[in-house]
């Protein structure tokens, strides 16, 4: 007999359950080229409990053209495992994993008791706002469609993404802008070619409440999901309380959004630093605003060090607690923490100074290295800068900042830069590159051949020194507690002693100096 999807936990491994794929979805990597990271699903079974499943990117293909979503299957052998503590699609403490030896056997014929195609989890005006940035939960909303514009595209992390805005009216009168992106976007609006005249009941699943501009809004996730004029209580319930006007869907106009060139980035509403700290909050901002300045960094401030620890999902700073590390904005521990740039800069033109904060990407642009590699080679101390970060002294660089509330109403003149150009100097300073790092292990006696296999992200320390374990063809990373989270998840537990290459008759060493 069949086990219930509320009854599974993780004492074992060979549970039977009987349930629909209620949603299939890919998860990808939108910070590193949209890289398939899983195979998400949500299933839901008779008794109607829901539960997300998860089949990891090594075994996607196993799986991909055995399952669809809608249908009903008995699966077999898979983990049960703690559910992640954000982005939660559904309550519940338990979530599935998928292994090699998992099985889905579709029952085209199920006459077994009923199982929905869906279950909603539908929140409130109140429930929404109390949401706003607090990631712990996906958000699923159901309303009135009033207002739906144009696919748009703009440039996310250097990459052109589709975005659809529309509002939709929840309780009768909360208007509840929605952004929807890439796919999403565009199957909403296919879902939108046939339909002429509304209402329209649109349900959305998913999502994440920010605030853009001063208003609550909504903005899809991988696992969001649109529905319009669905076959279900909740629609038929709200088309009942339709009226005239919910007939007409107006259009959100678009602001034309072709990429800015890039010289024009460069020159986009310039300020001198005086007229920077001038600057007052206008209708037209929406409190935020987007300035370029030019100005020389006359000192790098280390008062508070140069990085950080990271959260390896959203980039945001770690706090430890109970000897582990926390991030604040995803609700959960961290398991592979990062590191990242955060650098200050004390910055000037011919009509004054300030402060402007630097963050990783910026960064690595200009020196081409991460800070985990600085941290790797130059030691554990931030409160002493390496050399790559001294360069920027005396160099001049265009900033592009934008200005928000904080410097617009509070008056706080430290900005935040969000793009670096260079401007006659480019170069000028070198990147730290491997060519600097290599230069200090030849002094240390560290024979030509081995330097030319030194890959700067595979420094470890041991012993007060840092050590770089190379080999004839293959670099393999020290995977003890000490191991980077970015090393391959095929290297084998070893120590660097032990690290031997794949011919197994070679070892061999390069012991880098510290400064």
């Amino acid at each position: 007999m069949s086990d219930t999807l509320k009854k599974i936990d993780g004492s074992r491994m060979n549970w039977e359950v009987i349930a629909r794929i209620s949603r299939l979805w890919d998860s990808k990597n939108v910070r590193n080229n949209n890289d398939l990271l899983s195979l998400d699903m949500l299933l839901l079974d008779a008794e109607g409990t829901q539960i997300h499943g998860k089949i990891r990117k090594r075994q996607v293909e196993m799986f991909r053209n055995k399952i669809k979503e809608g249908h009903i299957y008995v699966i077999r052998n898979f983990r049960v495992v703690d559910s992640d503590n954000a982005y939660k699609l559904v309550g519940g403490d338990v979530s599935i994993n998928f292994l090699p030896i998992s099985s889905f056997k579709e029952l085209s014929g199920y006459d077994g008791p009923p199982i929905e195609h869906y279950e909603f989890h539908f929140q409130n005006q109140d429930e929404i706002i109390k949401r706003l940035n607090n990631h712990t939960y996906l958000t699923d909303v159901i309303g009135l469609l009033t207002e739906m514009g144009k696919i748009d595209k703009i440039t996310v992390n250097d990459s052109l993404v589709e975005k659809l805005d529309l509002e939709i009216e929840i309780e009768g009168q909360f208007k509840l802008k929605t952004t929807l992106w890439a796919e999403k976007a565009m199957e909403f609006e296919e879902s939108m070619t046939d339909k002429n005249k509304g209402p329209f009941v649109v349900i959305i699943t998913s999502t994440i409440v920010k605030r853009l501009y001063g208003d609550i809004c909504i903005s899809s996730m991988p696992a969001t999901k649109t529905f319009v004029n669905l076959d279900h209580p909740a629609t038929k319930l709200l088309l009942d309380t339709a009226n005239d006007q919910h007939a007409v869907i107006s259009v959100i106009k678009l602001n034309p959004k072709i990429p800015m060139p890039l010289e024009e980035q460069k020159v986009e509403n310039r300020k001198t630093i005086y007229e920077l700290s001038m600057m007052m909050p206008t209708k037209e901002s929406k409190n935020s605003i987007i300035v370029t300045i030019v100005a020389m960094i006359r000192e790098v401030q280390n008062k508070y060090g140069w990085c950080y620890t990271s959260c390896e999902n959203c980039r945001k700073k770690l706090q430890r607690t109970d000897k582990v590390l926390h991030c604040d904005g995803c609700k959960r521990d961290s398991i592979f923490p990062n590191t990242s740039f955060k650098v200050e800069l004390l910055v000037v033109d011919e009509t004054g100074e300030t402060t402007l904060t630097m963050f990783d990407d910026e960064v690595q642009k200009i020196i081409g290295v991460s800070a985990a590699t600085l941290m790797s080679h130059y030691g554990a101390s931030i409160r002493e800068l390496p050399p790559q970060l001294n360069n920027f002294i005396g160099r001049k660089f265009i900033f592009q900042l934008r200005l928000t509330d904080y410097n617009l109403i509070l008056g706080n003149q430290e900005y935040t830069i969000t793009k670096v150009f260079d401007t006659e100097n480019k170069e000028k300073g070198g990147k730290a590159t491997n060519d600097g790092i290599k230069k200090e292990a030849m002094s240390s006696g560290t024979s030509q051949q081995d330097i030319n296999h030194i890959d700067t992200e595979k420094l470890y320390e041991k012993n007060g020194e840092t050590v770089c374990v190379v080999q004839d063809d293959v670099c393999v990373a020290d995977a003890t507690t000490k191991a980077s989270p970015n090393a391959s998840t095929n290297n084998s537990s070893v120590s660097v002693d032990d690290v031997v290459s794949a011919t197994g008759d070679k070892k061999k060493k390069a012991k880098i100096a510290l400064d």
